[in-house]
């Protein structure tokens, strides 16, 4: 049989320590850390998307980050073949591949082998093809499906909107025209791995003000500059880019529509909003996941005893 790689992955809601947690880790076992954040990757999205620093960092290569530029689309799918080769690499040269990340979909795209038509969705994607159909009408909405997908355009109806909505929101996400992908819906764990889930979970309301705490100190770092850079790009809210928590709220401030006051509070309530989503998501999604209570004395012991042996077998 093929050796399998080993592989740690650290996950759980936003502000739950998982960079912390994953540098301790990748500096006992002697590890690599691979990002798994959607908004990590983007060059220009640095404070807003609570990137460590180079000192933060603590020596510890970091892979996946500031792959591409805000002006640019990037897929799951993309995601997917570009931080394989990076666990490939840090394999190779004899380094503990550690996942660290709180999208759940970036880490489900390494670990199983996905249909990405049935596994993917993505609310804000639909929420704003829906205001798009609603402002411009049917046909202009068929029109964008068949730019970029032919062959399924060709036996939707324009009226059928809600499948042409659909058709439009799995090439957003994957990168990949509906009409090639299969559809089976199977989700098949990958056999190149063997793997730890390390998940953090904090009591509600210290998860709460550990996030509120981020936010202003996101805020003293300078957030609002960086958001207005972004906003003073001029690009289509349409890109995943675009979506990241913090700098939307902003862009209304930006656009006069809100007080900074309402819009950090946007922030905030949207923040905490999501990382219950990612709660429901890891839950249901990796059965698998070793929980450690993030605020109890022993976490990080509990997480270097695990890994030890895991590494051990």
């Amino acid at each position: 049989m093929k050796q399998q790689i080993p592989l740690v992955v650290v996950a759980g809601p936003t502000a739950s320590g998982k960079t912390d947690m994953a540098i301790h880790l990748a500096k006992i076992f002697g590890g690599e850390i691979i990002n798994a954040d959607s908004m990590q990757v983007y060059k220009e999205l640095n404070i807003g998307s609570a990137k460590p620093s180079v000192e933060e960092r603590q020596g510890i290569p970091h892979h996946m980050m500031d792959v591409v530029s805000v002006t640019n689309e990037y897929t799951v799918s993309q995601y997917e073949q570009q931080a394989t080769e990076a666990i490939k690499d840090v394999y190779n040269r004899k380094k503990l591949p550690i996942i660290c990340g709180g999208t759940g979909l970036y880490i489900r795209s390494l670990l199983y082998r996905m249909s990405f038509s049935n596994a993917i969705s993505d609310e804000t994607i639909r929420r704003e093809l829906t205001e798009y159909v609603n402002k411009n009408g049917k046909l202009s909405l068929h029109t964008m499906l068949s730019k970029v997908d032919q062959k399924t355009a060709s036996r939707l109806h324009p009226n059928d909107v809600k499948r042409v909505i659909r058709a439009l929101e799995v090439y957003r996400v994957t990168g990949i025209p509906f009409s090639q992908q299969d559809n089976n819906g199977k989700f098949e764990k990958k056999d190149i791995y063997r793997c730890i889930l390390i998940g953090l979970q904090w009591p509600r309301q210290e998860l709460v003000r550990r996030i509120k705490k981020r936010i202003d100190i996101m805020v003293d770092n300078g957030l609002l500059k960086e958001a207005k850079n972004i906003y003073d790009l001029h690009l289509p809210l349409s890109l995943p880019s675009m979506q990241g928590l913090g700098y939307k709220q902003l862009f209304s401030y930006f656009d006069g529509l809100c007080s900074l006051e309402e819009a950090l509070e946007q922030t905030f309530i949207q923040t905490r909003q999501f990382a219950k989503r990612q709660m429901t998501w890891f839950r249901h999604q990796e059965p698998e996941m070793h929980w450690i209570k993030a605020d109890e004395a022993g976490a990080v012991f509990q997480a270097e005893q695990l890994v030890s042996e895991f590494i051990s077998k």
